[in-house]
Formats: C-alpha cells, structure tokens, sequence
C-alpha cells in the first residue's frame, strides 16, 4: 500500500479493500404495525428510500434471507 500522502481509494488493491460503504438500514414497526426498511439516502438523494411489508410478508423476508445466509 502506498504512503499516507499518496493514498487513493481507486488505487487499492482488491485485497486491501476490507469494507466498502454502506448506507445505514434502520428496521422498525410503524403505527399500523407493518415491519418498515428505512434505509439512510445518499449525498445525492432527497429523501430516505422505505420498504413497507405487513407481518406475513415479512416473515416470508426473513424467510428467505435466512435461507441464503445458509448456503
């Protein structure tokens, strides 16, 4: 990896690179009871982005994520 002062992101190898960005994911029940997905809006968005799912879809969510975190 080169020094401090001629640090640049794009030059990285693809092993020095841990982590990329991420936007943050806030996951909370609103009044009516749906299951909300707020995720955090980028530099260049207005607005949060939402997912509104009732109880049985979002268990069926859940669901499937947990089946692809298996494989």
């Amino acid at each position: 990896m080169t020094n401090e002062e001629q640090f640049s992101w794009n030059a990285l190898d693809e092993s020095e690179r841990v982590v990329d960005s991420v936007r943050a994911v806030a996951v909370y029940r609103n009044p009516k009871g749906d299951v909300v997905i707020r995720q955090e809006r980028d530099w260049n968005e207005e607005e949060d982005s939402f997912i509104f799912l009732p109880i049985p879809a979002a268990e069926a969510l859940l669901a499937k994520l947990t089946a692809l975190l298996r494989k």
